[in-house]
């Protein structure tokens, strides 16, 4: 299964000091990012190649904890896919394009929620 993912560090840390309702700060950042990983999980789609379909068909997303949301196929030549394939190259690197693509939309988006929780 190909599921590359993001790490964000010191969140914990941020969620520790900060006094101000933290379980809002976590709901936000979870909806931050099942949002962005619908971001990835759209353009994965759209760049995926084509020629039956099942692979388009199988990109799909789901949580793995509070704040983490993984994009992933299930078809088992997808990660193939994914780095080589020779009959349409411009294919390649549908998922990972996708996911490093949206990186600084999931950080600006992360940074604005935060900021708008500062001021409740």
């Amino acid at each position: 299964m190909l599921s590359p993912s993001i790490e964000f560090r010191g969140l914990d840390e941020l969620i520790g000091n900060w006094e101000k309702r933290p379980d809002l700060m976590i709901k936000a950042i979870d909806f931050v990012t099942k949002r962005n990983a619908e971001e990835i999980r759209k353009k994965a789609k759209e760049r995926a190649p084509v020629l039956t379909h099942a692979l388009q068909r199988s990109i799909d997303k789901e949580q793995i904890a509070k704040m983490l949301w993984a994009v992933f196929s299930d078809v088992p030549y997808a990660r193939i896919r994914n780095y080589i394939n020779n009959l349409h190259p411009e294919t390649i690197g549908y998922l990972t394009k996708s996911l490093f693509e949206q990186r600084e939309q999931l950080e600006r988006d992360i940074r604005e929620a935060v900021r708008e929780l500062k001021k409740l």
